[in-house]
């Protein structure tokens, strides 16, 4: 309960102290998170990333809680993938619990945004395309479901050569719901 607690005050503690302090001093603990041997904390971990994405970069802006935000953000595509994005993708190989893995996918569900940088989008499309080959069928699932989401920011091109082929070659996947979870990407497409 304390370590999902200190998750939730995050966003606030990122907007009192700068984008500047919470690298340098609560970041490492963010991405600690995600392989936390509790699922609460993990799923707040994702929950958390999604908060920190939206958070205006002028607290006067509006609340700082809110799911939509129309001006700058705190924490831009460039800073989340390089010091988020980055970390969980170079430890995503050493994961050996499949729930981790999962965490780490839905990770980069919530980084995939409509502001986010082409360049960011490919990096996050091509690392959900692996995961939906994990031998773990909640994986692959999991990895489905991200890449319907991301597909909705990713473009023409980044759709055409990973998304489709992949949903493609999984539509014979041996596990129920991984087929499910491919048709409703694909219809989604």
């Amino acid at each position: 309960r304390v370590r999902r607690a200190l998750l939730n005050a995050l966003p606030a503690l990122a907007q009192a102290r700068g984008k500047k302090a919470f690298e340098e001093q609560l970041v490492t603990g963010l991405v600690e998170r995600f392989r936390d041997r509790t699922a609460e904390v993990r799923k707040a971990a994702v929950t958390i990333l999604a908060k920190l994405r939206d958070l205006p970069e002028d607290p006067s802006d509006g609340n700082e809680m809110c799911s939509v935000v129309d001006g700058p953000r705190l924490f831009d595509g460039d800073w989340l993938m390089q010091n988020v994005g980055s970390k969980l993708k170079s430890g995503y190989g050493d994961l050996e619990k499949y729930l981790h893995r999962v965490t780490v996918v839905q990770a980069f569900e919530q980084l995939s945004h409509d502001q986010l940088a082409p360049e960011h989008v490919e990096v996050i499309v091509e690392f959900l395309c692996e995961a939906a080959r994990d031998p773990v069928a909640n994986v692959r699932f999991t990895a489905v479901r991200a890449l319907e989401t991301c597909s909705k920011h990713a473009g023409d091109e980044a759709v055409s050569t990973h998304i489709r082929p992949l949903l493609d070659s999984l539509k014979e996947d041996g596990d129920d719901d991984v087929r499910a979870h491919v048709a409703s990407a694909a219809a989604a497409l």
